[in-house]
């Protein structure tokens, strides 16, 4: 992102202005062309908030689009605890997945990493009365995600507490990963 221009002031002050006002700020940037045509979105902490909202809208749309074509052609699954199975998920995965982004350029690889160690400690160690089981909770529920899956797909009442715990370390994921861009930028390389 270039600095902006300041004609007519000093090239101290030019300095200092683009030192304190543009180096250290992570703006949401939006460029448009001549016909006001948006061209280029940049910033951080904004920008992706925003993605990750639409993406997650956009998800959950295509959801339900899914959902109603596969009960039009075999069996009606569209209910409200199936998209709030779907909704959890999503925000564990994608909340859990931004987070390593910003930590990580290898992200993809990183989640995977991250959600099979989970599954693999929860299954193995999960019910265990080891102090050092307590670290666990710092792994993200994935071990959970059938039992919820299930229980929308048969009907049954969801597992709130599992659905919860999935969602909001997703959302906790996703606040971190904010925090994290407020003061680093995305490893693209």
């Amino acid at each position: 992102m270039n600095a902006p221009e300041f004609p007519n002031l000093p090239p101290t002050v030019v300095s200092y202005l683009r030192s304190v006002l543009w180096q250290r700020i992570r703006a949401l940037v939006l460029t448009f062309d001549e016909a006001w045509r948006l061209v280029e979105i940049r910033g951080d902490a904004a920008y992706y908030g925003i993605e990750f909202l639409v993406n997650g809208i956009c998800f959950m749309v295509l959801t339900v689009v899914l959902a109603l074509l596969y009960g039009a052609i075999l069996d009606p699954v569209l209910s409200a605890s199936l998209l709030i199975a779907v909704a959890a998920g999503y925000l564990c995965y994608a909340g859990l997945g931004f987070a390593l982004s910003a930590l990580s350029r290898w992200d993809w690889l990183s989640l995977v990493a991250v959600a099979g160690a989970a599954d693999v400690l929860w299954t193995f160690y999960g019910a265990s009365s080891s102090p050092f089981a307590v670290l666990l909770r710092l792994f993200p529920p994935v071990n959970r995600t059938s039992a919820i899956y299930a229980a929308a797909a048969s009907g049954m009442a969801l597992p709130w507490h599992s659905v919860l715990w999935l969602a909001g370390y997703g959302a906790i994921a996703f606040v971190a990963g904010l925090a994290i861009l407020r003061h680093r930028r995305l490893a693209f390389n």
